[in-house]
């Protein structure tokens, strides 16, 4: 539960972020994939929302907090810069540097999300980003995309994936990032072929995927299935890069960072834990548990939380 207090922080912590990034609210909602009325309400210091004083839920403010970077579990997790991070990071600032495409392919909780925080964090005025789903229809994925723009919808597919391309090459170092692209149809591919050919050598576009995404879309390819060859050809100019495997070698370097070396408690973490997400929760939980519990070891309550 977040307290009064904190969403109070949370509101200073996020008009600080404005006013250094030089960004509007409706920016600011985009970035944390809110509604302007809740952000506006927000700022203004009120605890609900609407006609009907509805209060805003905690995982809004939670939203907002990670938008500018404001850590509610402060001395509880830390950011650490693993290899697959570092990798996804990289990714995203080389194809906004050179304005190639570029497709990270990876399990899920490797960190994928939290290097796009971070470019959104850094980049909240150029940088877009759409998580696909999987019952998403072509049409509503490219409607999704100039939602997430601030574009009118009210064209043609055509119009509005060219409107798309435009405000792409209207602003200055602009990103497109499509997240969990193996929900995305096969005939989406036909709008994001367009904006590729659209912004060619002046805009970044990055796809990133789960489930074997590469094999999916080289498959596609090889098969000669339209516009495949053209998607692949234009991701190997950028490049693929393909994520490493969640491994017990990952968590001990984690867990050592944030000062866990016994060996039993690493045992039941690898147990309990099948990705990084999973290994932050479980961190977080066991060291607010210690402050709960300060006569209890860290093996007992690691025992009674995350073996069951």
């Amino acid at each position: 539960m977040i307290t009064d207090k904190q969403k109070r922080e949370i509101v200073q912590a996020a008009k600080a972020y404005m006013i250094v990034k030089k960004v509007s609210q409706n920016q600011l909602a985009r970035v944390a994939e809110l509604i302007p009325a809740y952000v506006s309400d927000m700022m203004n210091g009120k605890l609900t929302t609407g006609t009907k004083n509805t209060p805003i839920k905690d995982q809004y403010f939670q939203k907002l907090a990670n938008a500018v970077g404001y850590q509610l579990t402060k001395g509880l997790w830390w950011h650490i810069d693993t290899a697959n991070y570092i990798k996804i990071a990289n990714a995203l600032h080389d194809g906004r540097a050179d304005k190639m495409v570029r497709a990270v392919d990876g399990d899920t909780g490797l960190g994928k999300s939290e290097a796009i925080e971070h470019m959104m964090r850094e980049n909240p005025v150029n940088t877009y980003c759409v998580e696909c789903a999987g019952d998403q229809t072509a049409k509503s994925f490219i409607e999704t995309v100039a939602r997430s723009m601030d574009i009118k919808v009210a064209v043609n597919q055509y119009n509005l994936r060219r409107n798309i391309s435009k405000k792409l090459l209207q602003e200055m170092d602009s990103q497109l990032i499509i997240d969990e692209a193996e929900n995305l149809k096969d005939a989406a591919y036909a709008s994001i072929k367009g904006i590729m050919d659209d912004v060619k050598g002046k805009s970044s576009i990055v796809l990133i995927g789960a489930n074997e995404y590469q094999a999916h879309i080289t498959k596609l390819a090889d098969k000669n299935k339209t516009p495949f060859p053209q998607i692949n050809r234009r991701i190997k100019e950028g490049g693929w890069i393909k994520l490493n495997k969640w491994s017990k070698s990952d968590l001990i370097m984690v867990c050592e960072e944030h000062h866990i070396t016994d060996m039993d408690v690493i045992r039941i973490l690898h147990k309990t834990c099948k990705n990084m997400g999973e290994l932050r929760g479980a961190i977080i939980k066991l060291k607010t548990e210690m402050l709960n519990n300060p006569s209890a070891t860290l093996f007992e309550l690691s025992e009674i939380l995350l073996a069951a």
